[in-house]
Formats: structure tokens, C-alpha cells, sequence
């Protein structure tokens, strides 16, 4: 096959290996993985300056070469999944090319042509272009470095070396250099690196003296690079990449025996059980291609002492047992480090039995090369597009759910929404809210959004116009408090495909709001206690309050006659004037003496006041458990605000004059 008829094809491949990857890209997975957020919550960190060589993940170390890319990337593009994948798409595409470069060099056109279809329709290579993880630079990367190596030491020959390529050499250092900060594996490709270096050395008699100096300076570029790396492992044990690869080798010879065992089975037989990195099951290659892949092992055995040959042969033996002493194996995501060896291997295998066969025969296996790709095609695409797409697992892994609320609301980015969730802060340092898994996921920072746990608390955003509510949970609409069903009567559950069932309702409640704030003007007297400023007196919403809120009025929806352990209701609504205090809570209060401590009382703040905007209403149900031994006798509802951070209670206004820190909502009585 010439060179020029070799290009051809392989821009015909990566064209389809492109389509594979842009088509439903948006969309396919629709969200982010844990493991994806963990990268970008690292992204995150580096855009605030935090530089580090590794990044503490619960214990756990991470370069940071990858998410410092992603951080100049998404600078330029902006953030959003689909910003944080496009990188590793592109880099995907660069590493077929270099492929293919790779192979053509080694074994000839025909060669090049069979590595890259192989990995053109390769289910986890795609699946991996459509990831946000550190390990989708690992293919392109050995290949560069491979290709260096080829380039440096024997480019069309030994003769190559007494015309050593500076720029080759210079190239190997940067790439050996800069990958200790992607992945600990750059420990295990230096080691393969120095090999084929020392074996070159001892191989070519006499080494040529310019492309020793070379060698030197290519070696003095790693160590400049790396001496930050090594010097922060050695302050930093637990979190380096020798301890982590350290981690991943089985305790015992039974557990090495059944890795290796598993990850090998899953070469051909049952692959990666990860939904994010694979459809459950689904061998990394075909049966046939592994045939290839072990003549072209065989053929490399065979012509062991070509320079080609061997490199192909060191990059097997060193990268094998890394990929396969993974965490969890087989981990295809790890195992990506073997694509381009194995690929070579694939094309050098096809291309000896190609030319070796008769001329008559060379048409039948061509013809079947076609084939097979062909049905690697069909296959990639019905288990990518249709099997995957379509897993609920997947779903699950990548919070689709999320995802799809986040491009729900990136694309009506005008209207305000309420995001309506349980948890409001994290329960450790290390999980995101589902809230913020969900401003990760989104493209726009525009979208005026507001959160609250809508079990105790409902937002009618900008005095009840248009917005929506969001539910991030599957079971939301249950999770929504009673005493909201009539304002959420009046919405609208929205019924789309591009949205799960029951996740959105779209609300208009000026009139209802401006009504019933109306009527509080008349049926929600407010009064004062004695000893507060101004002392007692009767007053009629909406009142003032210090840090841009306003008491607008109450729902009495407690007795007249209660006995102790009863459950007290109290429904209040404040609006938002301004910016309010970033620790705003909200306290009610059950008092039998204005001038003693509180018999019983609620202190939250079920809302996110950072994200409060003015005219925005809140609706706050406070359940208050009265005491069992609560003595009888009359008992007065009071309720304000104060700042959590220091305690301090937000003081009240009646025409400016300042009116004490509680308000009276009216009173009951406890009765056995």
C-alpha cells in the first residue's frame, strides 16, 4: 500500500472515529460520574489558585496536570460537562493520529491503517473520549512517547542515529517529564523508557556520540521537570504515586492469580463491569482481532532484535502488569494504557499475514479486514447508542437526572427556578450536595437559581412571578410540604422527554401571593413584648426588619387548645428587601413569660440566603414539638430573625423606630 493511499484512509477512519464520538455528545452520558466531579471539583481548585503537585481526594492523591489543562480550557470555552469533555475528545483524536503515525513508522502503511480502524470503533476508547478523566490522556500520551522514542532512536534505521533529531529527544523529555503530574503510570513508562534508552545504547555498536549527548540532555529534561513531583512525594508519602501503585498489588498470590486471571479474561470474554466505562460484560476487542493481536506478538518474539520490534515488545511487558493490577480489575479506563501497543501489535499482525499470503489471497484478506471492522462498527454502535444509552446503571453512575435538569435549565436560563432538596450542605468536607452536582453540570452561571429544602420552606421567587420549581430527587413531590399544596396546585407538572417524570413544575403566584399578603394586613396582628424597646404594642405587617427582611404575615394554623406533646404548627412569611446576612436564620419561640427562656422552639434556615434575591418570598413552616411536661396554663408564638454566625438578633421597625428582636403572633393554651 503507498504512503499517499495510506493517508487517505486514515483520514476516512478518523472521520469516523470522530462521528462516533461528537454524535449525541451533549448528551451521551447525560450528567457527570462521581469520579468526573472529583476531577472537577480539582479544576475547581486550581481556577482559585490553588496550585498543588497532588490534590488530597479523601485520602487519596491526584496529579494535577489534567484538571490544570481542563482549568485553561473551560477559562476560554466556559464550565459546564459538556466543557469539561470536549478536552478529552479532542486529546482522543490526537492519540488515533499518533497512533497511526506510530504504526506506519514501525510496520508500514497497511500497518497504520489496521491500528487506527481498530481503535477507531473501540467501545472504551469512545467511551473514554466522552469522559472527564485524567486517563484520557493516558493512550494519546504513550503514544507520543513511544513515537519519540522511535523518532530519536531509529527512525528509518540504525543510520537514523548519526543524524540524531534534537527535537525528538527534547520532546521525550517534556513527555516523560510532565507525565509524572498526570498519572502515577508515568512511573512505569519512565522505567520502559530508560530500558529501550539502555538498550539502544548497547544494541547500536558504535552509538553515535552526538545521539548520546542527545540522550543526556533528553534525561536532564525529566529531572528538571520531576524534581517537584519527587520532592512533594517525599513530603507527601501517603498521597504519591509510588504508594498508590504500591496499593494496587494483590495481598496474596490466590488475589494476584485471580487479577490477572480476570483482567486478561477481559481482553476477549467478559470485560469491564463498570457502567462508566463500559457496558457491563463487553470484552475489550473482538475475538478475531485478539488472533491478530497474538501473530503480531508472535512476529515481534520473532524479530526480537529490531529496534521496532522491541519496543513494541518492552511497551507489552511493562505496561501489562499495571494495567492489570488495577483496583478493581479489569478497569478498561486503566487498561487504556495498553491501546497502543496492542493496537501495533493488531496492524503488525494483519500486515504479516497480508504479505505473506499469495497475491489472490491478499484480495480475500483485505477484503476481510473490511469486514471486521465492519462489524466492530455495527457492534460499537448498537451497545454504544442503543445498550448503553439506555442502561439504567449508566444512568444511575452519571446522575442523568441531574444532567437533564441542568440542561433543562441551561436552556431557559430566564426563568428562575427553585431547586428543591433535602440536603443543604454536605454532610462531610468531601460530597457535594446534589444541588451542586448540578451547578457543575451546567453551562450557564446566569440562571438565577435559588435552593431549599421544600420540606419546611417554599420560594416564590420576585413576588410570585413566573418560575420553577425544580425536584432533585426521584420522589420530590412527596418531599414538598403539605401546607404547599395550594401553591403548588396552582403550577403546572411538566410532561416532556427531555425531562424525568415528575421533576419540574412551572408556577405563576403574583395574584395568589399578593392576595393573601393583603389579607395579612388585617388578619395578622403582630404585637411586641414589654420589655423590648417602644414596649408593648399591636401592629399590623409587613414589618422591617434589620438585614433586608420583612415580616409579611402568618398562617394561624395552631388551636386555640393544645396538650403537651402536641406537634405546634406555625407558618410565617418574610420577603427579601436586599442582600441579606449569609448566615440568615429564622428562629419560633414558645413562651409563657416574655422575660423567661422558651418552653419549647425551632431555629433553621432551610434556604441558601446567598442566592436570595430581592422580592423574593419565603414561606417557612417551623414543626415545634411540645414537651410532654410542659405545665398547663397560656403560652405566646414568637418568632424572628438573627445571624447564625454570632447570634445576634435582627431588630424590628415600626416607622423607623426600632421595636425589639421578637414578634407575637398570638398566643394558646396547654390543657391535659
Amino acid at each position: 500500500m503507498s504512503t499517499r493511499l495510506s493517508y487517505g484512509f486514515a483520514v476516512l477512519l478518523l472521520l469516523i472515529a470522530a462521528i462516533l464520538r461528537f454524535t449525541s455528545f451533549a448528551d451521551l452520558p447525560l450528567g457527570l460520574s462521581d469520579a468526573e466531579i472529583d476531577d472537577v471539583r480539582v479544576t475547581e481548585t486550581i481556577r482559585q489558585g490553588r496550585v498543588e503537585v497532588f490534590y488530597d481526594l479523601d485520602g487519596e492523591g491526584r496529579e494535577g496536570l489534567y484538571q490544570t489543562m481542563l482549568t485553561g480550557f473551560t477559562a476560554i470555552s466556559g464550565a459546564g460537562a459538556f466543557d469539561y469533555r470536549l478536552p478529552s475528545l479532542l486529546i482522543g483524536m490526537i492519540g488515533l493520529a499518533l497512533v497511526y503515525a506510530l504504526a506506519t513508522r514501525l510496520c508500514g502503511p497497511l500497518a497504520g491503517i489496521a491500528a487506527i480502524g481498530l481503535l477507531a470503533v473501540n467501545f472504551a476508547a469512545i467511551v473514554l473520549a466522552r469522559t472527564v478523566a485524567r486517563d484520557a490522556m493516558l493512550m494519546p500520551w504513550i503514544a507520543a512517547v513511544m513515537l519519540a522514542l522511535a523518532r530519536a532512536f531509529f527512525v528509518y534505521g540504525e543510520r537514523a542515529l548519526m543524524r540524531a533529531d534534537s527535537a525528538a529527544f527534547a520532546a521525550l523529555g517534556v513527555l516523560l517529564g510532565f507525565g509524572f503530574y498526570l498519572h502515577p503510570i508515568s512511573l512505569v513508562v519512565t522505567l520502559f523508557a530508560l530500558t529501550f534508552i539502555v538498550y539502544r545504547v548497547f544494541s547500536a555498536r558504535p552509538f553515535p556520540r552526538r545521539a548520546l549527548s542527545f540522550t543526556w540532555f533528553s534525561l536532564v529534561v525529566v529531572i528538571v521537570i520531576a524534581v517537584p513531583y519527587f520532592l512533594s512525594s517525599i513530603q507527601l508519602t501517603p498521597l504519591a504515586g509510588t504508594s498508590r501503585l504500591a496499593d494496587n498489588f494483590p495481598g496474596s498470590v490466590t488475589a494476584l492469580i485471580q487479577t490477572v486471571a480476570a483482567g486478561v479474561n477481559s481482553f476477549l470474554f467478559v470485560g469491564d463491569s463498570d457502567p462508566t466505562h463500559n457496558l457491563p460484560g463487553r470484552p475489550l476487542f473482538d475475538l478475531i482481532s485478539g488472533v491478530l493481536m497474538a501473530l503480531g506478538l508472535l512476529v515481534a518474539l520473532r524479530g526480537w532484535r529490531q529496534s521496532g520490534n522491541m519496543l513494541v515488545l518492552l511497551a507489552v511487558l511493562f505496561l501489562t502488569p499495571a494495567a492489570l493490577l488495577a483496583p478493581v480489575t479489569p478497569n478498561f479506563q486503566v487498561m487504556s494504557i495498553l491501546l497502543p501497543p496492542l493496537a501495533l501489535l493488531f496492524g503488525m499482525g494483519f500486515s504479516t499475514l497480508y504479505y505473506s499470503a499469495s497475491r489472490l489471497m491478499r484480495v480475500a484478506i483485505g477484503a476481510g479486514l473490511v469486514v471486521l471492522f465492519a462489524f466492530n462498527l455495527v457492534w460499537v454502535v448498537d451497545d454504544l447508542f442503543v445498550e448503553w444509552a439506555t442502561l439504567p446503571a449508566a444512568a444511575d453512575a452519571y446522575h442523568a437526572r441531574l444532567g437533564s435538569l441542568a440542561r433543562f435549565l441551561d436552556r431557559d436560563a430566564d426563568t428562575p427556578a427553585l431547586i428543591c432538596t433535602p440536603m443543604l450542605a454536605p454532610t462531610d468536607g468531601d460530597t457535594l450536595t446534589d444541588a451542586q452536582k448540578l451547578a457543575l453540570m451546567m453551562h450557564r452561571a446566569d440562571v438565577p437559581l435559588r435552593v431549599a429544602d421544600c420540606g419546611t420552606t417554599l420560594i416564590l421567587t420576585d413576588g410570585g412571578e413566573t418560575q420553577h420549581i425544580v425536584l432533585l430527587e426521584a420522589d420530590g413531590l412527596a418531599l414538598i410540604n403539605p401546607e404547599f399544596t395550594r401553591w403548588i396546585a396552582a403550577g403546572e407538572l411538566l410532561s416532556r422527554a427531555d425531562l424525568p417524570p415528575d421533576s419540574v413544575i412551572r408556577l405563576t403566584a403574583a395574584d395568589r401571593l399578593a392576595n393573601a399578603i393583603g389579607a395579612f394586613t388585617t388578619t395578622s396582628p403582630v404585637s411586641f413584648a414589654p420589655d423590648e424597646p417602644g414596649g408593648f404594642g399591636v401592629t399590623l405587617p409587613p414589618i422591617r426588619l434589620e438585614g433586608n427582611i420583612a415580616f409579611l404575615g402568618y398562617d394561624r394554623a395552631w388551636m386555640e387548645q393544645v396538650a403537651p406533646g402536641d406537634l405546634l404548627t406555625v407558618i410565617s412569611y418574610w420577603r427579601v428587601d436586599g442582600v441579606v446576612p449569609p448566615d440568615l436564620s429564622f428562629f419560633t419561640h414558645i413562651q409563657n413569660d416574655p422575660a423567661a427562656r422558651p418552653a419549647a422552639q425551632r431555629d433553621t434556615m432551610t434556604v441558601l440566603p446567598r442566592l436570595l434575591e430581592p422580592r423574593d418570598v419565603l414561606i417557612q413552616v417551623s414543626y415545634i414539638d411540645l414537651p410532654f411536661a410542659l405545665p398547663e396554663g397560656p403560652y405566646s408564638v414568637s418568632v424572628g430573625a438573627y445571624e447564625g454566625g454570632t447570634g445576634r438578633r435582627l431588630v424590628a421597625f415600626v416607622d423607623d423606630a426600632p421595636r425589639g428582636t421578637r414578634l407575637y403572633l398570638g398566643g394558646f393554651t396547654v390543657a391535659r
